[in-house]
């Protein structure tokens, strides 16, 4: 205005929350550029990155990292649909030294490439291919936090929950191809006891592999309020 140029000073911030990775984008200053200080100003990285380009650095990084749930002995529960990734692996061939590898390859040298769920619940209809689910599960609180991981839509033929703590891998298998008392809790729908060590974070992994529609129910209960629910539910069977 009046011949002068403005220059916004926008801010990018990659926040890793309890709901989720996000990204937010938002005007922070509004200043006055002087002319000598123009050209230096055009010299950032972020203004000589083209803008298709900058949105797909910053969406790269928002998933580059599962969603983190945060949990301390007042937790309850929680959807986990739109907090989880989730990886498509039509050759089923990926294992979980694949998924949980720092160099994050496929057996043909590309990324994985993981896609961040926008809903409670995903469904993929009749595939044949694995689908692979992340998430992470932080204990902020000073003793340890005992949680159940529940995946309501039961017609599933193979789960495989795998919990990595950073120093071990705990593994559990389930579905209706198994018999029930292999489950590893004894109910209706599959369920895997979780606990998180004080001032600690897992990292859990699902594959799921089915021969009828696929779809991905997955909720996180306190012990309380999961024998609640399943209180009510016997009521109502």
């Amino acid at each position: 205005f009046n011949g002068r140029r403005i220059a916004v000073t926008r801010l990018f911030l990659i926040d890793n929350m309890s709901n989720g990775a996000c990204t937010t984008i938002r005007t922070i200053a509004h200043r006055e550029v002087p002319p000598c200080a123009r050209a230096s100003h055009r010299g950032g990285v972020f203004s000589r990155m083209k803008l298709p380009a900058l949105i797909f650095f910053l969406l790269f990084t928002v998933n580059a990292t599962a969603g983190t749930v945060v949990v301390d002995r007042d937790f309850r529960s929680m959807s986990l649909g739109p907090r989880i990734e989730y990886l498509p692996d039509p050759a089923r061939i990926l294992t979980i030294e694949d998924i949980r590898g720092s160099a994050q390859l496929d057996r043909g040298g590309r990324p994985l490439r993981w896609l961040r769920s926008e809903k409670d619940s995903l469904g993929f209809g009749f595939s044949t291919a694995a689908y692979w689910v992340r998430f992470r599960v932080k204990n902020i609180s000073a003793g340890s936090i005992d949680c159940y991981l529940s995946q309501s839509y039961a017609l599933i033929s193979r789960i495989d929950c795998y919990v990595d703590d950073g120093t071990s891998l705990a593994h559990a298998k389930t579905g209706h191809s198994y018999r029930f008392a292999q489950r590893p809790l004894n109910y209706r729908t599959f369920v895997f006891p979780i606990t998180v060590k004080p001032g600690r974070e897992v990292t859990c992994y699902l594959r799921y592999r089915t021969d009828s529609a696929l779809i991905i129910d997955l909720d996180l209960y306190s012990p309380g309020v999961f024998k609640t629910r399943n209180e009510q539910e016997s009521a109502f069977l």
